[in-house]
């Protein structure tokens, strides 16, 4: 639902959220399992791949509620310039014989792995959700036959089949446990092989985040503690944290630029540091050696990030911006237990960093844990109860967009106004 008029009664409103609950209730969608966001035709996309969980009864012992039943997948598909449904399909029980992953998506196919009567990898027309190639097809168009694709389990899709969405590609294993890229278009087969990705700790998520080509932002206790004040005593972030890109094509982009970077740098310190030893500096040459092993280490650091976004892993994370000068905090309006997520945009001004805005999202709760009892959240939800395990958000047109609790919103990344938002 959308409310374009802020001066709605409350009593009005009081009524919309009841029927929201009734619906939600009756729903049962519960989860977004993954989301996908795309562009085709200069229209913009996002792919919702929903848990709906069926109740079959339910037991309360020890002031805990137990509910059984069992989940069916779904997939919607919406505009998001139009917020309009493009396309909704159920798919069955989540279970062994019904499961199904969605990969990725090329220009007007969603690309699926599917348990169903075992069809395996198959592509769906983005506008219907109907079949538009067969695993049987895309045999037939492989330029070069590699045997059958892997008879994975319904819980280890994942392992096997994937999405490069670097080329566009497939990411396909077959009976030999061989893994190659499809090309969706040509259906050329690329082989790979998968790096060995070392075992580094990567960039914690709450307080240390890659900023720029040279420098680490790593200033964010000083951000949520009131006795840190020397950044912005009078905007203390609960329990906040940095929104990271979650886009593989700007993250490869990114850290394609910064292997550049640290490439002409190594090539100078290589250069200047050949000079020095000719000089016989012994102190200019330690510390030049020192930095060449820095800049060495950055560079192994780099590739490893683009190999883990190939292999369609996790790389290190980079602050979400909508231009070179800002990042977004996400974080609770206030400290109760029915708080709703805020995001802050803010911007690095002259030896300090300014809030540009700060955004509420109404019905967007914080801790769904700690927010399910008040009368707040009832009154959103009911005794609905979506799962707050994973938050999506995309920059697009110079917009947020955010997927959260079976909700969309949209905020205006200039002026932090929320143009949109609906419920699934």
């Amino acid at each position: 639902m959308l409310l374009k008029n802020k001066n709605i009664s409350f009593k009005f409103l009081s009524l919309c959220i009841s029927f929201i609950c009734i619906f939600a209730s009756a729903n049962g969608a519960n989860e977004v399992h993954k989301a996908i966001f795309h562009s085709y035709k200069d229209s913009n996309y996002v792919i919702l791949h929903l848990y709906n969980f069926r109740p079959l009864g339910g037991s309360y012992e020890k002031g805990n509620e137990r509910v059984s039943g069992y989940n069916e997948s779904e997939i919607l598909i919406y505009n998001l310039d139009s917020r309009k449904l493009v396309a909704q399909k159920d798919f069955g029980l989540n279970n062994d014989i019904s499961a199904l992953e969605i990969l990725g998506c090329s220009d007007s196919i969603l690309w699926i792995y599917s348990m169903h009567y075992k069809s395996g990898l198959q592509g769906l027309n983005i506008y219907s959700l109907e079949r538009k190639i067969s695993q049987a097809q895309i045999y037939n168009r492989l330029s070069v036959w590699q045997g059958r694709f892997y008879d994975t389990k319904w819980n280890e899709i994942n392992e096997y089949f994937g999405f490069n969405y670097i080329s566009n590609s497939l990411i396909v294993t077959n009976y030999l446990k061989k893994q190659f890229l499809i090309n969706t278009k040509s259906f050329e087969i690329e082989f790979i092989n998968p790096p060995v990705l070392a075992n580094r700790k990567k960039s914690d998520y709450q307080s240390k985040v890659i900023y720029s080509d040279k420098d680490t932002l790593n200033i964010f206790n000083g951000l949520i503690h009131k006795n840190k004040v020397e950044y912005l005593p009078n905007n203390p972030f609960f329990e906040g944290s940095f929104i990271a890109e979650q886009n593989v094509q700007k993250q490869y982009t990114y850290f394609n630029e910064l292997l550049l970077f640290f490439k002409n740098v190594l090539k100078n310190a290589t250069s200047m540091l050949a000079r020095v030893k000719a000089s016989k500096d012994s102190e200019a040459y330690e510390e030049l050696y020192n930095n060449k092993l820095w800049y060495e280490q950055k560079v192994a650091e780099t590739k490893e990030n683009i190999d883990a976004l190939i292999m369609n892993k996790k790389a290190d994370k980079l602050l979400l911006s909508s231009d070179n000068n800002s990042f977004f905090i996400l974080h609770r309006n206030n400290q109760s237990n029915d708080s709703f997520v805020t995001i802050t945009k803010l911007s690095n001004g002259a030896n300090k960093f300014e809030v540009n805005w700060e955004t509420t999202i109404p019905g967007m709760f914080f801790n769904i844990q700690t927010a399910r009892d008040t009368k707040l959240f009832k009154r959103y939800f009911g005794d609905f109860m979506p799962e707050n395990n994973k938050i999506y958000i995309e920059e697009i047109n110079d917009a947020l967009i955010i997927i959260n609790q079976m909700q969309v919103c949209s905020i205006n990344c200039k002026s932090g106004k929320i143009k949109w938002q609906f419920r699934l």
